[in-house]
């Protein structure tokens, strides 16, 4: 491992005393090794893992010959374990002492990285736990990286400091935070889940379906009297035809009554209407698109043979119609009028989900005039 990972190189290890350790311990197991081994270790020392397995196995021993005689037989476990604990012995790894609970008290050595490079330690501070006192290493110096740290962690050992408070999320709030989530996310799927059959609500209802029943129709004399005049060919029209004066060919849309309003009539060449998801899809889009710039679909027949689509009524005609009139007057406000209502329109109906493939003067119906 390379040295630059000890950023804070010291290393708290339990420590063995020397002086209290029997001298033939690491003699005999290094004689023992060599003997089953043919192996001769140097300067042997007894793994601390080791020796406290042997220490404990040896506390077992000496509780339970302790128990047997009283008990007669083989004592119970609480027994025996009851008879070790506030003992002190000496053991392989140095003085054992457990106290009423039956804790060991282990001595603690610090030790403190003196060479970066060879990643040499020594021990700087001791622990003594029988006498509970931390006693320092004549000779030696501790090294803190950064500084010292605070006896006292800034925001306490239980994190209580009213200036952390703040900084800090407690248990209560990080409930609230997640039930508050929770219950934004219920809601979310909630509402998508009622926006969801509230739209398979209205495509099953077919709102913009009109049954022909419903609509009156205008006689030819309040049609060619009132009725909005497109420009379109003669031939192949089912519209009646009006010719003019100067020889302008102008046609009047169909009209009728629908719930007691005039509407436009525009019939179409298909006899029958195939309404799958993607049809009824645009029909419903159709009818939600509102905007005073924009000629309002009203809904659609379907019943045979009067296939038809059904629009807000026009009265003042086509852009086309205004046009070609020679008594109205195209001043520049009026022609700007007219420029910035189209845009509005065209602006509104790409911004929706309908879009119009071709804009033309007979397409451009005119509500009313200022």
């Amino acid at each position: 491992m390379s040295s630059r990972l000890w950023r804070l190189p010291e290393a708290p290890t339990s420590r063995r005393r020397p002086e209290r350790t029997p001298r033939n311990c690491g003699r005999s197991a290094s004689k023992r090794a060599e003997r089953l081994l043919q192996h001769k270790y140097k300067n042997y020392q007894m793994n601390i893992i080791a020796g406290g397995f042997y220490d404990g196995l040896m506390l077992y021993t000496h509780a339970l010959n302790e128990t047997m005689p009283v008990s007669g037989s083989r004592p119970p476990g609480k027994v025996v374990t009851t008879r070790m604990w506030n003992r002190t012995f000496h053991g392989v790894t140095g003085l054992v002492h457990l106290d009423e609970n039956g804790d060991r008290e282990t001595d603690f050595a610090l030790w403190d990285m003196i060479d970066t490079n060879t990643s040499t330690f020594q021990i700087v501070l001791v622990y003594n736990s029988s006498e509970e006192q931390l006693t320092a290493i004549p000779g030696t110096t501790l090294h803190w990286p950064g500084g010292v740290p605070p006896d006292v962690p800034v925001c306490g050992f239980k994190n209580d400091n009213p200036i952390c408070l703040a900084k800090t999320i407690t248990i209560h709030q990080m409930v609230s935070i997640v039930v508050f989530f929770i219950f934004i996310m219920t809601l979310t799927i909630a509402v998508f889940i009622y926006r969801r059959m509230k739209l398979e609500k209205e495509l099953v209802a077919q709102l913009w379906r009109i049954s022909w029943d419903n609509i009156q129709m205008s006689n030819l004399n309040k049609v060619l009297r009132s009725g909005s005049r497109i420009t379109l060919s003669l031939r192949g029209s089912n519209y009646g035809s009006l010719m003019t004066g100067d020889g302008n060919l102008q046609v009047f849309a169909k009209t009728g009554y629908y719930k007691g309003n005039i509407i436009a009539i525009k019939y179409t060449n298909r006899k029958r209407i195939e309404l799958n998801r993607k049809v009824l899809f645009e029909l419903k889009h159709m009818r939600d698109v509102q905007n005073e710039h924009l000629t309002r679909f009203i809904g659609a027949c379907i019943d045979p043979p009067n296939t038809c689509i059904i629009t807000e009524y026009c009265p003042r005609g086509s852009l086309q119609d205004i046009l070609e009139n020679d008594s109205i007057t195209l001043d520049w406000m009026f022609k700007y009028s007219l420029i910035n209502d189209i845009v509005k329109g065209m602006v509104f109906l790409h911004n929706s989900v309908i879009f119009s493939q071709t804009l033309s003067p007979c397409s451009t119906l005119n509500l009313h005039m200022h």
